[in-house]
């Protein structure tokens, strides 16, 4: 491998780690404490728990109660790329954390057996789930309302059509499809209103990214 090739990967590995930083940066703290908090559970139910026997697995239970704890983790993490620090954030990542701390600890109840006696492991396993979906619910309803201002904003420029996969990437402006579609609409919208319609083209010179 060639000192140039051996440069280009390091350098796409080290944006792709400052990317990650300035993602998870402005969420550090929240991360930090969703890690405390299931380090906690974890130590919590092994210093007072037994380890179950790998016979007493419930491989449904762990598949169904692990995958949903990894999903809304993924979930989070979506939530953190795509959203800048704010209150609807707030709420999402922290309704998110509930609901993935409660998964958390009901795919722990399966590998380790807390005594009868003790009662908190089951606050910890079912308190956090509610909690989480009210802050969901009030996260996704600003998140309704703030997507219906942005659409207000957006509607003269989209004209009823909206798909995301049709942006170009380095400029925010829509692909040669997006034009395409939008042509068949604004001929479609000509013809029934018997309105002229035009289309400027402007050419760029010495465009670069």
């Amino acid at each position: 491998m060639s000192c140039t090739s051996v440069l280009l990967a390091d350098n796409q590995q080290l944006g792709s780690r400052l990317f990650m930083f300035r993602i998870i940066q402005p969420h550090r703290w929240k991360l930090a404490a969703l890690m405390v908090a299931s380090n906690l559970g974890l130590l919590a139910f092994l210093a007072f728990g037994n380890v179950k026997q790998v016979s007493e697995w419930q491989w449904l239970d762990i598949v169904g109660e692990g995958g949903s704890a990894l999903l809304s983790l993924v979930w989070l993490f979506l939530v953190f790329k795509s959203r800048p620090a704010g209150r609807v954030t707030n709420y999402l990542s922290t309704g998110l954390s509930c609901v993935f701390f409660s998964w958390w600890i009901d795919a722990l109840d399966e590998f380790i057996r807390l005594p009868s006696h003790i009662q908190w492991g089951h606050w910890l396993e079912s308190g956090p789930m509610p909690i989480g979906l009210i802050l969901l619910t009030l996260g996704i309803y600003h998140w309704h309302r703030e997507q219906l201002a942005i659409s207000a904003q957006m509607e003269k420029r989209e004209r009823g059509f909206r798909e995301h996969r049709l942006y170009d990437k380095l400029t925010p402006l829509g692909s040669a499809d997006y034009l395409k579609r939008q042509l068949v609409v604004s001929l479609e919208e000509s013809l029934c209103q018997q309105q002229p319609l035009s289309l400027v083209v402007l050419d760029v010179d010495d465009f670069s990214a």
